[in-house]
């Protein structure tokens, strides 16, 4: 078996500001550029019953769309396998070489994995016990509640002892760890660049923020992601 060539994405917020649905079908349209043969499934209200699942209901009642999303995304690869992408990703490589490995995850730095891409094979013990938990939790009466990144990182390592280092790894199972410079930041080994303003120099939303997230949506190739590289590095250097 190996990953099926399925983009899953994620768009409940029906009241995004243009300036961002812009920036997004930027970045979306780099996957269809890069990502020939792939298949991409749009994952909002017409084709997920949010009622349906106890988790997701109640996160409805809240107006947790944030948390709504990370039982979506682990639904979907649970199902269908394939590749979650943030909606704020723009893709620099082609995906190919990812398909072989049962899952695979992506540093955002050393302390925890990253929720913005995300790779497995359909019906995957790892999000089926995923999703068993966070239903649990809303019929626990424990409170829907739940730091995303940090289960899942925790799940990694009680599971498959993953060592929390920002170096690829090869895990039981066949899992690949890749390190952030292969995902989140740019590099001469960026498959993709995570454009979004959190993960963006300076506060969300500040002058600074703004001009590097332009910098980062910039980027085409690995050459011109290692040369940004370069010129932040020498910037700090001067520092």
């Amino acid at each position: 078996m190996a990953i099926p060539k399925i983009i899953h994405y994620i768009q409940f917020d029906g009241q995004m500001n243009p300036k961002k649905a812009q920036k997004i079908e930027k970045c979306i349209q780099t996957w269809k550029e890069k990502l020939k043969g792939y298949q991409l499934v749009k994952w909002d209200q017409t084709n997920f019953d949010l009622m349906a699942h106890p988790y997701t209901n109640g996160c409805m009642q809240i107006n947790r769309w944030d948390l709504i999303e990370n039982y979506v995304k682990a639904y979907a690869l649970e199902n269908q396998g394939g590749i979650f992408l943030d909606n704020e990703m723009i893709v620099l490589e082609n995906f190919d070489d990812l398909l072989n490995f049962h899952m695979f995850f992506g540093f955002e730095h050393n302390n925890h994995i990253t929720n913005a891409i995300v790779g497995a094979e359909p019906n995957s013990d790892f999000f089926q016990v995923f999703l068993r938990h966070l239903d649990e939790l809303v019929e626990s009466r424990e409170g829907i509640q739940l730091d995303y990144e940090g289960y899942l990182s925790g799940l990694l390592k009680e599971k498959y002892h993953v060592l929390f280092n920002n170096q690829e790894q090869l895990l039981e199972d066949n899992i690949k760890v890749y390190a952030s410079k292969v995902f989140i930041n740019p590099s001469i080994d960026s498959k993709t660049i995570w454009v979004k303003a959190e993960n963006c120099k300076g506060a969300p939303n500040s002058f600074t923020n703004q001009m590097d997230q332009k910098k980062r949506m910039k980027i085409h190739t690995r050459q011109q992601a290692e040369l940004y590289r370069k010129k932040q590095e020498n910037k700090v250097s001067f520092l």
